[in-house]
């Protein structure tokens, strides 16, 4: 007896686990439901339920932008705290800036591509945010290897480009030339997904 239940639970463990691998690996047939799937889950929880309208302290800084700052889509690429590696990244046309901070993050940019807008007061690569140049020029802001286009600039502070010691936390992995951006990032961003088919 003990063998025929220990076979039925084996049996059933088993077709429990071909069924969910079977579904698991089946192509999603609406990607709008999953992402419909998802903004109910996140409306429906606590947190989000509980915050007024104009609240601000989520803890979350997706929800703290777009409640806090009406200006979120321009200051979306500020580094605040901490250590910045940019590396390998593709940045056209920015409107302010392409890379900021505002409290004294070390920004190791290397390999980028920069091709700065037509606009003459925005091809400033950096933008020391929120403090007087008596405080920025200390921030350890360096670029390597970029390749600067129309005009751009990197402003250099703190340490400088030369002193890497300075920039070993804000290193992550090896930066591959600044030609092949183009080649690195020509499938990056959003997935193009079509109802019925895999995204």
């Amino acid at each position: 007896m003990l063998n025929s239940s220990h076979a039925s639970f084996t049996l059933i463990f088993l077709y429990c686990i071909f069924f969910s691998t079977l579904a698991s690996s089946l192509p999603v047939s609406d990607p709008e439901l999953v992402v419909q799937e998802v903004h109910r889950r996140i409306n429906e929880s606590i947190s989000r339920r509980n915050l007024g309208f104009f609240s601000c302290g989520t803890g979350n800084p997706i929800d703290d932008c777009w409640r806090c700052d009406k200006d979120w889509e321009k200051n979306r690429k500020r580094c605040r705290h901490g250590y910045f590696h940019v590396v390998n990244n593709d940045y056209t046309h920015w409107e302010m800036y392409a890379i900021g901070g505002s409290a004294n993050p070390t920004i190791n940019s290397q390999g980028n591509r920069f091709l700065a807008p037509d606009d003459s007061s925005s091809k400033e690569v950096t933008k020391h945010e929120d403090a007087p140049e008596s405080e920025w020029s200390n921030w350890n802001w360096r670029s390597e290897g970029d390749l600067m286009l129309n005009g751009a600039f990197f402003t250099f502070s703190g340490a400088g480009p030369t002193k890497s010691s300075s920039y070993s936390k804000a290193s992550s992995l090896a930066a591959r030339p600044s030609s092949h951006v183009g080649d690195i990032t020509i499938a990056s961003g959003a997935l193009s997904c079509k109802k019925g088919s895999r995204c």
